[in-house]
Formats: structure tokens, C-alpha cells, sequence
């Protein structure tokens, strides 16, 4: 198998969306004073795991021998930076899913959101024949891959398999595999870390990040006996914390809009 680049991505709600597509909250006789606060909540929370009430908020990309790239800035940046990274590569990109009967979650985000966005598609991403399909040759879900002869409701986070698999503690150069319930940033508070205006907070969002990546890279090697072959060289995030304090007012505008 050729050299895999592994890759995540963080959403968060797109708030003209959800107000757009969601029925307008209807107080019942009796309702509690805060009951259309956790109408919305409700809405906002389920909203991140559709493309449709979502946007993509950070990317990470992480190719073998190298340190990360995270990726920051508005959607249609994020998008046109990750599409010309995906037709420079020779290889797969690599993913965790999280449950494979909903098989293809970060592509098929990327695809619909750069849909959304009318930020072009490379050719190569997904073909047709027969229906409509991702490309075996660009795409590798580990998921399915680690529940291989499970049920297809069957599911599996990347942090119980990386537990599994013996992977917490370990470094890989650019950053050490940790069990993300230790962790301080979940996943559907992700965003609100990396739109704080607490730095700390920010550089939190983005170490979170970069575990996802070291956690699936780990993952990776060990199912597919794949290893990175070379030293992770040294050198600092793609993405600068400077530029993520610049693209800051963009990205406000963004979902203001």
C-alpha cells in the first residue's frame, strides 16, 4: 500500500442553516423559562453531524515523516487549502469514522460542504459506476477496518480502539498518542475552545486536534502495518497561532453572515 496521510476534521454548527432548516421552537402550556434555550441546544448539538446544519471548523492533516498541518480560517479556506493538499498526494487519505454504518463522515463533509461553499472538487475524490461512490484508491476509512466482521450498527470510537491497541503513551515525534477522555476539549465544544478569545483556550482546541491525528496515525500502522518509514521532522504547525488570532474577525463574519 502506498504512504497514507491522515486527516480529521472538527465541525460546528452553521447557525444561518439551523435557523433556516429547523422548525421555529413552539412553547407548550407550562413550558419551562428556559425551555427554548434547550430547544436550541438540543438543535445546535445534532447539528454539527450533518452537513447540511454544519460547517467545517478546523482540518487536520498529517502526511508520513512530517508534522501536522492544522488547518484554520474561514470554511471556503479550509476547503480550497485541504482540496489542493488531496490532488498533490499520491496516496489515501486516512480517517476514522467512529461507526461503520455512517461510513465516509469527513469526506463526504468535505464533499458536500465545498458543494455549499461552490468550492471545486478535484477530480479523483469520487466517481461514478455503479451510483454514485467515494474513491477506493483516495479514501480509507480505519473504522470499518478495525470492527471487520462486526454487525454493520456496530461502533467503535478511535479512542477505545487506540486503548485496545495499547497505543495510549505513545510518541510518535511530532506529538505523544493520549486518551482523550483526559482531555479538556470534547469534540462538540471544539469549536467554542478555538473561537475563545483566551489563547490558552485556542492552543488547547488545537492540541485536540493533533491527538486526533497521532491516535489515527497510530491506528493506522498498526492495522495496516504502514509505518511513516521516515523521522517526523521538527518544525511548527502549519497553521501559526498568529494567523489563527488574524483570521479570527473572518471567521466571526462568517457565521454572523
Amino acid at each position: 500500500m502506498k504512504p497514507l496521510a491522515i486527516f480529521d476534521i472538527e465541525t460546528a454548527p452553521d447557525l444561518e442553516a439551523v435557523q433556516r432548516l429547523t422548525p421555529p421552537y413552539v412553547p407548550t402550556p407550562g413550558a419551562k423559562p428556559h425551555a427554548e434555550a434547550d430547544y436550541w441546544r438540543g438543535i445546535h448539538a445534532k447539528a454539527t453531524l450533518n452537513p447540511a446544519t454544519s460547517r467545517i471548523r478546523a482540518i487536520g492533516v498529517q502526511f508520513p515523516g512530517e508534522p501536522p498541518r492544522l488547518q484554520v480560517g474561514t470554511e471556503a479556506e479550509l476547503l480550497r487549502e485541504f482540496w489542493q493538499l488531496f490532488a498533490d498526494w499520491d496516496g489515501p487519505f486516512a480517517y476514522w469514522s467512529g461507526n461503520n454504518s455512517k461510513g465516509c463522515f469527513d469526506p463526504r463533509f468535505l464533499v458536500v460542504r465545498s458543494w455549499v461553499r461552490r468550492v471545486t472538487v478535484p477530480r479523483g475524490a469520487y466517481s461514478r459506476g455503479p451510483g454514485w461512490s467515494l474513491s477506493a484508491e483516495k479514501w480509507l476509512d480505519l473504522a470499518p477496518l478495525f470492527l471487520i466482521g462486526a454487525e454493520a450498527n456496530s461502533f467503535c470510537s478511535a479512542n477505545k480502539a487506540a486503548k485496545t491497541l495499547g497505543l495510549i503513551g505513545m510518541d510518535l515525534g511530532w506529538a505523544t498518542v493520549r486518551d482523550k477522555d483526559a482531555l479538556v476539549v470534547k469534540a462538540a465544544s471544539f469549536h467554542e475552545w478555538l473561537d475563545s478569545p483566551v489563547l490558552a483556550r485556542r492552543e488547547a482546541a488545537l492540541d485536540y486536534l493533533r491527538n486526533d491525528l497521532a491516535m489515527e496515525r497510530a491506528i493506522a500502522e498498526v492495522l495496516l502495518e504502514n509505518p511513516s518509514a521516515t523521522t517526523p521532522a521538527g518544525g511548527k504547525d502549519w497553521e501559526s497561532l498568529d494567523k489563527l488570532i488574524a483570521l479570527d474577525s473572518a471567521m466571526r463574519e462568517e457565521v454572523a453572515v
